[in-house]
C-alpha cells in the first residue's frame, strides 16, 4: 500500500495509475449461456418485482441469473 504524504506524491501516484496498461486478456475458459451449462435451467419460473437498476446495483439480467441458479440448485 502506498501512503501519499506530499502533493508531489499525489501527482506521481496518479501518473502511475493512469499509465497502467494491463496485458492482453486471454482465457482458456469460454463463455456459455446458463442453459447450455445447467440443463433445464431455462424452464424454471422466475418472477422479479420492482427490479430497477441503480448505480452500483446488479442489472436485471444478473438478478434473474442469480435467481435461476438458486432455483436450479434447490437449497434446503
Amino acid at each position: 500500500m502506498r501512503v501519499i504524504t506530499a502533493p508531489g506524491g499525489t501527482r506521481d501516484f496518479l501518473g502511475f495509475v493512469y499509465s497502467y496498461r494491463p496485458l492482453p486478456y486471454q482465457t482458456a475458459i469460454r463463455a456459455a449461456p446458463l442453459e447450455e451449462i445447467l440443463l433445464g435451467i431455462d424452464r424454471l419460473p422466475v418472477q422479479v418485482r420492482k427490479c430497477f437498476p441503480k448505480h452500483g446495483n446488479m442489472t436485471g439480467d444478473e438478478i434473474i441469473a442469480v435467481c435461476l441458479l438458486v432455483l436450479w440448485a434447490g437449497p434446503k
